[in-house]
């Protein structure tokens, strides 16, 4: 449980100043209390907040980004992608989601498309590797899908 208390803190890459700017007040503060919830190893917990803060903004791509990753950290990598899409959809120019997407069509062994995500992130964000521990860009940079970088 504390696995997905630290990807979420510190394996995902940083939001820049203006995804920031895109960012519900109310939805970093349903994120800042599921993540109370996480710290404490309630995950299904922490999901059932998210699950209802989606429902209340359900506009919120950072939110359904949130509900991804701990959707992600459970397995449960097809609903992962979905809220990862959405949120890409409702905010095609923020990198972090097509990043995400990226590791959840991994996870389903897609590579093709994990690649296609990852480049599209990087092109969005060049800087975006970051935010991104050394043993994660490593992963991201030498996937199978690593051919379709070049």
């Amino acid at each position: 449980m504390g696995n997905a208390a630290t990807w979420m803190c510190s394996c995902e890459p940083l939001p820049s100043d203006d995804d920031y700017e895109l960012i519900e007040p109310e939805a970093l503060e349903t994120e800042a209390c599921a993540l109370g919830v996480l710290k404490e190893g309630d995950i299904l917990g922490a999901l059932s907040l998210l699950e209802e803060a989606c429902l209340t903004y359900e506009g919120s791509a950072y939110l359904l980004n949130a509900r991804g990753v701990l959707k992600w950290s459970l397995h449960r990598f097809d609903e992962s992608l979905a809220d990862f899409r959405l949120a890409s959809g409702r905010n095609p120019d923020t990198a972090l989601y097509h990043y995400n997407c990226g590791h959840a069509l991994m996870s389903l062994y897609d590579y093709p498309a994990a690649a296609e995500a990852f480049r599209l992130a990087f092109a969005l964000d060049p800087l975006m590797l970051r935010g991104i521990p050394e043993h994660s860009r490593r992963w991201c940079i030498r996937c199978p899908a690593a051919i379709a970088f070049k």
